[in-house]
């Protein structure tokens, strides 16, 4: 017994006393007032203090629960100031790849406006800037940057997100346990676990650590919503889990797999579990955050199931991660853990004599039901069943779990410790049987306070890992301790402000920072899109300058050095770049450094510059008048032809290919006379007259023909003899034999061809397949046989009309590629000049001119990378050698109008703009980026949903979704109509 009885006429009379003293002073009642005015005075706020630290805090709706909020919050902030200032002091800056961040907020600065219709010409021979990224979190650091520099402001809004995301932790584990100091010392316990900070402090993977905010937020408006709350903070809910999509798609999909198993495995207490409610919430979420977060969450499944497909079709698993330890509970806070599993104790010893009865609130029970399924997830992952580990690794979910055990313990507390009050009729009057369980609680909660900090101080502080660049002062620039003129590490030859050319840059420690502060465009980058192709043409690109193609079957230094200078043309490569020592996955091939191709280098700081000779490639952006070849046929074959006369380095100085359709009449003959020579290989038709007629047309007319008959024959499908544009009347498809014995023929231009030197005629230990036409009387006369095996025409060319055809039934293109054959590779070199019309010279070049050929006069202006104009004259396309993806558009502008111009691919991946013949004298190209169709639908949906939900959230939905459901209501009619009709027809044959 704590105190005696109080009651409350006693007060009254006291009150009375203090209101008239002069007419009870002396008497016996006055001695008892006293002591009435000693208990309310003294002893009832020392009653209160006592029930105050029992219930763990004042209870909710006191008014001192606004002071006690803001302190007990204070106070968990306050205890995040020591991880806080350990991050902010760090030098360099902890994370592998925070400058990654700190690129992105940086170009987007310099290039300011909506991400999907930029260009980032900067990586990769350019690519859509951030369609699959968390594009939110940039935006937001925006201020940051503008305020306190790029690199020097990204910590602090780094800092600024887990400031918000304690805040809520707060609120929620409040809304959870209904006691502040249980919300205060879980909150502690969630900062001091590292598996919070590992993705920032080690990896640096800046834009999931920012997005974390969205989950604690997320799941306090959940939790109201599901103690009974309006269902505008069920749309609340989605919205931010939409947001957090937008902020960084991977945490996006992890929130909405929390709260969906929240809303799913939930109740109330009142209705308890129904089913069809929880999945008709569970949709209307689900659809609101698939609506906000669609425009960047469908090109990253997009692109994680195209990643599956490739480790299904590799033969080691490109993707696979090995079994790991599951480190999420070793890295949170080893005190939270502890609580937890004592409060699972707890609750089960309540049970052990009705262990059939185990009952949870049911309005928190999903919350539990997820903790635990993501605890079996991650096991599931340490043991490789892992439906996306390319993106979704184990260590990308250990964040959840400090969260969400500190919610579990919340939930329990709430459940297990009873607020504590007087005992009936007694105002001050307290038993041991009330206390003992708060006691209990009290003691758990502040052990775990005292311990929990220290428990994972040395843990958290030992995951800061310094960021390295290359050069390491490059640091301290970016970082504005010193300025740029202090940090030189580029020679001053080098334009590093130029757009024009770009340099060869694979280490990521230079690609990481390179774009934030230079102009000048890389071959490399830091985060990949993985699209196709390009990334495959990426992929050989690097091969063929590091060195890596040399050791590849078949190749030689000889090989790998000519493909290395075709692609060296491709993309406009004037430098390489590289830091000394920096690792052989980021070395210089030994025959590139020779003086037919490095012209000057220069080393600064650490960092080495290497300018290579100008003849090697032209500009990124160019006109040209190099003859065309369009390639119509299927990507393999399109792919197949390019690295072919790669091996005889026929680069886009003498001959451009271009990516064509699948079908010969997909194309209009105004389209086929924009080029100077047809490849058809892999091809097909849906209307062989009309096809083939245009093909006929278009050689006599004085274009080129190469036809490689491969595996099939489309052009024999009805039996009869081929058309006109083919040298002979039919051919047959058998082998004919393993070797060679191949005859040259004497009346067209290759009767130097040294078939000696040609790889054997076999494929995977067989024969090699051949098409050829049964005898020599089945070539045309205006025909001649270029090979002959045994009499069976293989290759057959001749001159039809003003143009030239030449027919090969040798697979050629995959012969070369299969063998790695230099003097096969160069036969195709002279096969695809030789097609060309006589008028073309196969030097003809771009804007340096070529053999015999001027040099073409134009002036380029590209004031923002989506958006380019090219000016001049006496030129039939342009050459633009940055990556061939939709969202492209091209304008021809002259003195007679304007008109759009069709992109076509060329080369690997990139772009050619055929310019059309009758445009003469002075004219203008325009190019400009106006991202891709399908996301900007995507967008819209996003935008429309944000301002439907934003709607209903504030104004109830009078403005919008009011309107649009009488709207729909209106639309709908009809159907509901008849479904009456329906169901009145049904009752009628009841009856």
């Amino acid at each position: 017994m704590i105190g005696k009885d109080d009651p409350s006429e006693n007060v009254i009379a006291a009150l009375e006393t203090v209101l008239a003293p002069g007419e009870r002073a002396g008497t016996e009642l006055d001695a008892e007032i006293s002591n009435g005015l000693f208990r309310a005075r003294v002893l009832r706020p020392i009653f209160r203090l006592i029930l105050l630290v029992f219930n763990l805090g004042p209870t909710k709706g006191r008014l001192a629960s606004p002071f006690f909020a803001a302190f007990a919050l204070g106070v968990s902030l306050l205890a995040f100031v020591p991880i806080g200032q350990a991050y902010l002091n760090t030098y360099p800056p902890a994370g592998i790849d925070f400058f990654h961040g700190v690129s992105y907020v940086a170009y987007l600065r310099q290039h300011f406006g909506l991400w999907l219709s930029q260009w980032n010409y900067s990586w990769y021979a350019g690519d859509p800037f951030i369609r699959q990224y968390g594009v939110l979190s940039t935006y937001l650091a925006l201020p940051f940057a503008q305020l306190f520099g790029d690199g020097p402001g990204y910590p602090i809004f780094l800092v600024s997100t887990h400031i918000v995301f304690l805040v809520f932790t707060f609120l929620l584990l409040q809304e959870l346990s209904e006691r502040y100091v249980v919300a205060t010392v879980l909150t502690i316990l969630v900062a001091y676990s590292a598996n919070v900070y590992i993705q920032l402090f080690d990896q640096g993977l800046t834009t999931q650590a920012s997005a974390q905010m969205f989950l604690p937020a997320c799941l306090y408006v959940l939790s109201k919503y599901l103690r009974g709350g309006s269902r505008r903070l069920l749309v609340l809910a989605a919205l931010l889990n939409g947001l957090a999509f937008l902020a960084h798609p991977i945490v996006g999909l992890l929130i909405l797999a929390v709260a969906l198993g929240i809303l799913l495995c939930g109740g109330s207490e009142q209705s308890g579990l129904s089913l069809v409610r929880n999945i008709s919430r569970g949709l209307l979420y689900g659809c609101t955050v698939g609506s906000i977060g669609g425009v960047v969450g469908v090109p990253l499944i997009t692109n994680l199931l195209y990643n599956r497909r490739v480790a299904a079709e590799a033969p080691v698993g490109a993707f696979a991660e090995p079994g790991a330890h599951v480190e999420m509970l070793h890295t949170t806070n080893a005190a939270l853990l502890a609580v937890v599993v004592l409060l699972l104790c707890w609750r089960a010893y309540r049970s052990r004599w009705h262990p059939l009865q185990i009952r949870l609130n049911r309005e928190h029970l999903g919350f539990i039901v997820v903790t635990f399924l993501l605890m079996a997830a991650q096991y599931a992952f340490a043991a490789g069943m892992n439906p996306a580990p390319a993106a979704l690794r184990g260590w990308r979910m250990w964040w959840l779990a400090p969260i969400l055990l500190a919610g579990v313990a919340a939930i329990l507390i709430r459940e297990l410790i009873p607020r504590v009050g007087p005992v009936h009729g007694h105002a001050m009057h307290l038993q041991w049987r009330q206390v003992r369980k708060p006691l209990a609680g009290l003691v758990l909660v502040l052990v775990a306070a005292a311990v929990g900090p220290a428990a994972s101080w040395a843990q958290i502080t030992g995951s800061l890992r310094p960021t390295e660049l290359d050069p390491p002062i490059i640091v301290d620039a970016l970082m504005g301790r010193i300025s740029r003129a202090d940090a030189p590490i580029t020679p001053r030859w080098l334009d590093v402000h130029s757009t024009e050319s770009r340099a060869w840059i694979l280490n990521p420690r230079i690609s990481m920072w390179w774009s934030a502060v230079n102009r000048l465009p890389m071959t490399g980058g830091y985060y990949d899109q993985v699209y196709k192709p390009w990334v495959d043409w990426r992929n050989w690109m690097q091969m063929a300058i590091n060195g890596d193609l040399a050791k590849e079957p078949g190749h030689t230094p000889e090989t790998a050095k000519n493909v290395a200078k075709y692609l060296i043309d491709w993309f406009g490569i004037r430098y390489f770049i590289i830091s000394p020592g920096a690792g052989s996955d980021v070395r210089l091939a030994p025959y590139l450094l020779t003086p037919d191709i490095v012209e000057d280098t220069d080393a600064l700081n650490g960092l080495q510059t290497m300018k290579l000779r100008p003849e090697l490639s032209d500009p990124i952006i160019s006109p040209t008048s190099t003859p065309t070849l369009l390639v119509i046929g299927d990507d393999a074959a399109y792919d197949t032809l390019i690295r072919a006369l790669a091996l005889a380095n026929v680069g886009p100085r003498q001959v451009i290919p271009v990516h064509g359709p699948k079908r010969i009449d997909e194309l209009s003959p105004e389209e086929m006379a924009e080029f100077d020579a047809v490849a058809l290989y892999n091809y097909g038709f849906s209307d062989a007259q009309r096809a083939f007629g245009m093909l006929g047309q278009f050689v006599r007319d004085g274009g080129g023909l190469f036809v490689e008959t491969s595996t099939s024959f489309p052009e024999l499908s009805d039996g009869r003899d081929w058309p006109e544009p083919f040298p002979m009347q039919r051919a047959v498809r058998a082998s004919l034999g393993m070797r060679w014995t191949l005859t040259p023929g004497r009346g067209t231009g290759f009767a130097g061809v040294d078939t000696s030197t040609f790889s054997p005629p076999v494929y995977e230990g067989g024969p090699w397949g051949l098409s050829y036409a049964p005898g020599m009387e089945y070539v045309k006369r205006w025909a001649d046989v270029v090979l002959d095996q045994e009499k069976h025409p293989l290759m057959v060319a001749g001159t039809l009309g003003k143009g030239r055809v030449l027919w090969s039934g040798i697979n050629l293109p995959y012969h070369v590629v299969s063998y790695v054959n230099l003097w096969e590779a160069s036969l195709l070199a002279d096969i695809v000049r030789w097609i060309q019309p006589e008028s073309q010279s196969p030097g003809a070049s771009g804007p340096n001119g070529g053999s015999g050929q001027p040099r073409l006069e134009y002036t380029m202006n590209r004031p923002t990378p989506e958006t380019i104009t090219l000016t001049g004259a006496r030129f039939k396309g342009i050459l633009f050698k940055e990556n061939a993806m939709p969202g492209w558009n091209a304008r021809i502008v002259t003195s007679r109008g304007s008109e759009d111009l069709k992109i076509y691919a060329a080369g690997p991946g990139l772009m050619y703009i055929p310019v059309p013949e009758g445009a003469s004298g002075q004219l203008a190209v325009q190019l400009s980026y106006g991202g891709r169709r399908e996301d900007w639908g995507l967008l819209i949906l996003s935008l429309s949903t944000i301002l439907l939900t934003l709607d209903y959230i504030v104004l109830g939905g009078r403005v919008l979704v009011n309107r649009l459901g009488s709207l729909a209501g209106v639309l709908l009619r009809p159907a509901g109509r008849i479904k009456e009709v329906l169901v009145g027809a049904d009752e009628d044959e009841e009856e």
